[in-house]
């Protein structure tokens, strides 16, 4: 899926606005609402262990599936390989052998939605590394060589990304704190086809 009009998502909200897009584009736009306004069921480790008797394992896997039920609504824009590499990446990050109850956190779902919505508008053809901040955040990184594409999407709807990128043979750095509707705007002066897009 590829569309023209990724700065789309000032505040539209009302028919009027919607009329200036692509059908595409409205149903995307309509798809990133929808997902903005579910409901967050937050996981609270480790007072859930305890209160619902889960075990480690049940608490990973119950919080793999939280974001995974999320990445279904949205599937039908999403890749196979994209969707199937997400998929693979939480269940790394919430596997039970490697985790560390003193220091590991599971993905918050806020966070794992405004990761959802500027996947979306980003559309890559590539996907991400991904990790999790000591805050549960969800922290995504693509890299092409020396450079370098770090976000951290928040669960405000707000994302903070680190860019690191050679130039004429120097080392150049660009940090940013955004609203993930101007992702793609924000991004944009920084050639972030070496990022997102297969080299032909």
């Amino acid at each position: 899926m590829r569309t023209q009009d990724n700065n789309y998502l000032s505040s539209t909200n009302n028919d009027e606005s919607r009329h200036e897009f692509s059908d595409e584009t409205n149903e995307l736009m309509k798809t990133i609402s929808s997902l903005k306004n579910q409901p967050i069921s937050t996981l609270n480790y480790p007072n859930d262990l305890f209160a619902n008797s889960l075990s480690v394992d049940e608490y990973l896997f119950d919080a793999s599936a939280k974001v995974k039920i999320l990445t279904s609504q949205v599937a039908m824009y999403l890749s196979s390989e994209l969707r199937g590499k997400i998929f693979n990446q939480i269940d790394i990050l919430h596997s039970a052998e490697d985790w560390d109850d003193e220091e590991d956190q599971v993905i918050n779902q806020g966070s794992f939605k405004s990761f959802l919505s500027g996947l979306l508008l980003i559309d890559p053809e590539v996907g991400p590394g991904i990790g999790i901040s000591y805050e549960g955040n969800l922290i995504a990184a693509w890299t092409s060589g020396k450079d370098r594409l770090t976000i951290e999407f928040l669960p405000n709807k707000h994302a903070k990304w680190v860019i690191n990128q050679v130039i004429d043979g120097e080392e150049e750095r660009a940090a940013g704190y955004i609203n993930v509707a101007r992702i793609c705007d924000c991004l944009a002066p920084y050639q972030t086809e070496v990022w997102f897009r297969k080299s032909s």
